[in-house]
């Protein structure tokens, strides 16, 4: 599917920048993505020549980046620092580099929802290189629906435009162009589209383009996106990992969400869902758990069917509502965590017994992903409260983060687990505390709205346009 308005908004950038530089949009692009890779730190020339902050470092000709980094600077997708002493290598002195301008802006929102409804918004206005330069949240009437969600996202963006604008409307001042605007939400998103889901409030046999009506109220690109495919995007282009093949997979209050980065890019798979673990259905067997007779307070725990209507599946067990609700005796999840995993006897408690079975059914589920992708590392994202470092021996949640790691090695084909490890004696663990989901959502579909930009110029985003450019099958 063509988005004509991004296509339309981003060519007019694309091909001024071309016709002033006499380099390719490929080229252009691979400058735009070393400067994101080493941002909000700074960048000389020969660094992004020679391609050092990448994985697998790729050189470009020193020629053509000087031209292309001169129409950059032109354009303000860059900026320049005053001549300094080069204090990595002896020389010449050097201008460092920074991604973006006061030129320039991005805006990322994440639509926060519980179960079919959305209930809040997350907005942040933020330059190129990742500085927030305003946030703002916003709770939802009652009455809204993902098919009217649009107009309030589009008000929120209009707030943080206007916002910005008065915060730098010094005289002389040049108001900050808004180059996209990302959006952020835990659906099944294919192109733009929220892909029809019980859960979602949406039929199983329909869907919602949001996309469009929020470009014709905003005028700008939209680009939207599921959530933790957009940590995905984020996570691409840090050098934190120099892996290019990574599962990443997060845990939520109320699900579990995936992404895939193959080869360097983000893969979604033929319908936007790759990755999708928390709608696979695992072997679990409960038994008879210690103080079955407890009431569960109403809410939903292990046998209840996932929020897709089915049974079985990762959501029903390993997120921290499904624990919590098999831990009565817990006000919250927190403090269901730290409880004794173990009773002096060795015997599982029912709170460590709880947080085994969650830690059970998400190992399985890793594990599918390791014997179909096979990847270098796997991400596990979690709540502070799983954290290793806030899970000692003989806590519950020590019990849930065991439970993974022995079912990662048990379902594993091969040397699968142990390639995923990287190295370590267990998976890799990221911490995205609850509090801070919602900021990470924004900042990444912003970022996320900035790769487009950028894959738009090497012909690989949603766009089917034949540009006449060969297919880049890594950020470098």
């Amino acid at each position: 599917m063509v988005n004509v308005a991004m296509h339309a908004a981003f060519d007019e950038i694309l091909e001024s920048l071309v016709a002033n530089s006499g380099v390719s949009r490929s080229v252009l692009a691979s400058v735009l993505v070393r400067a994101m890779v080493v941002a909000p730190s700074d960048v000389v020339r020969a660094d992004i020549a020679k391609g050092t902050m990448l994985g697998r470092p790729k050189a470009l000709n020193p020629g053509a980046v000087s031209k292309a980094v001169a129409a950059l600077l032109d354009d303000g997708l860059l900026s320049e620092e005053p001549l300094q002493p080069d204090n990595r290598r002896a020389g010449r002195p050097v201008k460092p580099l920074h991604l973006g301008s006061s030129s320039w802006a991005l805006i990322g929102i994440k639509i926060v929802h519980s179960l079919s409804k959305p209930t809040a918004l997350t907005g942040v206005v933020m330059t190129l290189g990742t500085d927030i330069l305003g946030e703002r949240d916003v709770d939802l009437p009652r009455d809204v629906t993902f098919e009217t969600v649009a107009e309030h996202v589009a008000a929120l963006v209009q707030t943080l435009t206007d916002e910005l604008a008065n915060d730098e409307a010094d005289p002389g001042t040049v108001r900050r162009r808004i180059l996209a605007v990302g959006i952020d939400v835990a659906s099944h998103v294919e192109n733009g589209r929220l892909i029809g889901a019980t859960h979602m409030g949406l039929p199983v046999d329909e869907d919602y383009d949001l996309t469009t009506p929020l470009e014709e109220l905003l005028g700008l690109p939209v680009v939207v996106d599921n959530d933790v495919n957009n940590l995905a995007v984020r996570e691409m282009y840090r050098s934190k990992y120099t892996e290019r093949d990574i599962a990443l997979v997060a845990v939520f209050q109320d699900g579990v969400g995936g992404a895939l980065i193959l080869d360097g890019h983000v893969y979604r798979g033929g319908g936007g869902m790759a990755a999708e673990p928390g709608h696979q259905t695992v072997q679990i067997s409960l038994g008879r758990s210690p103080q079955s007779t407890h009431e569960l307070r109403g809410l939903s725990g292990f046998s209840a069917p996932c929020h897709c209507e089915r049974a079985g599946h990762i959501d029903c067990y390993a997120v921290p509502a499904r624990i919590l609700a098999e831990v009565p005796e817990a006000t919250s999840f927190a403090e269901a965590a730290k409880m004794a995993g173990r009773g002096k006897s060795g015997k599982l408690t029912r709170a460590g017994w709880s947080f085994m079975i969650g830690g059970q059914a998400l190992g399985q589920g890793i594990a599918s992903i390791i014997n179909v992708v096979n990847p270098s590392r796997v991400v596990l994202i979690l709540p502070s409260d799983l954290a290793p470092e806030n899970a000692p021996a003989g806590a519950a949640a020590a019990e849930y983060l065991q439970a993974v790691e022995e079912a990662v090695t048990k379902y594993s084909f091969s040397s699968g687990a142990e390639r995923a490890r990287a190295g370590s004696d267990m998976l890799t663990i990221d911490v995205l505390d609850e509090s801070e989901v919602r900021l990470a959502g924004a900042t990444s579909a912003a970022v996320r709205a900035f790769d487009t930009f950028i894959s738009h110029a090497r012909g690989r985003d949603e766009c089917s346009v034949d540009l006449g450019l060969a297919a880049v099958r890594s950020i470098a």
